[in-house]
């Protein structure tokens, strides 16, 4: 087993920090107290190996990671994290839900791709607000999607872009924006009521419209 190096209250506080979560964020994803947070955070107490998991599940890190030990973080989070680019813009007002097919050949081999404009601010950290969305919408279960992959749901007459995370011990989803705006937050769903939600597909790529 690798040496401790870190405490838990100070590798959750560098966790924290580069998610840019608020501790009301990470009760309201995990379903652990705020309460509770503010006694990790502050090294008072350690939490059960059940909310360990949690924790290292919602962060994206690894639990080793988490609990203080010299290993690698399993997923490096960064601030200026980017899905992969094609390296082309737009100067279009297309309002359109999908675009030429010319443009489908040069950014996938099959027919189930789309291209969606994002109206949703979610992750505007990540995504310009703005662009156009690649989404493969041949896939769209919960079992198509892999922990930080962003998806694409929609949400009555609006599309909204999360990133996704499981936890398929207790059989939890993650929806999480990266968003300047407060007033977007992470939401956790059971596996059940996660049948309820119309997911549109996997974002691919996206091209910035300037």
């Amino acid at each position: 087993m690798a040496n401790k190096v870190a405490t838990f209250s100070e590798r959750l506080k560098e966790a924290i920090e580069i998610n840019h979560l608020r501790q009301i964020e990470i009760s309201k994803a995990t379903n652990i107290a705020k309460s509770s947070i503010s006694s990790y955070l502050s090294g008072e107490y350690k939490p059960k190996h059940e909310n360990l998991e949690i924790l290292a599940n919602v962060l994206n890190v690894d639990i080793d990671w988490l609990s203080g030990y010299d290993v690698d973080m399993k997923k490096n989070i960064k601030n200026n994290e980017k899905l992969p680019n094609q390296n082309f813009t737009f100067n279009s007002l297309i309002d359109e839900r999908i675009l030429s097919p010319l443009l489908f050949k040069s950014v996938s081999n099959t027919d189930a791709t789309i291209i969606l404009r994002m109206n949703d601010n979610g992750l505007d950290k990540i995504i310009p607000e703005d662009s156009f969305l690649i989404i493969d919408t041949e896939k769209t279960s919960i079992s198509d999607f892999d922990s930080g992959d962003y998806i694409v749901l929609q949400n009555e007459n609006n599309y909204m872009v999360r990133k996704y995370f499981v936890d398929k011990d207790s059989q939890k989803i993650l929806l999480k924006p990266h968003s300047n705006d407060e007033k977007f937050f992470s939401k956790v769903y059971d596996y059940k009521e996660a049948i309820n939600i119309r997911f549109i597909g996997k974002v691919v790529s996206y091209i910035v419209n300037l």
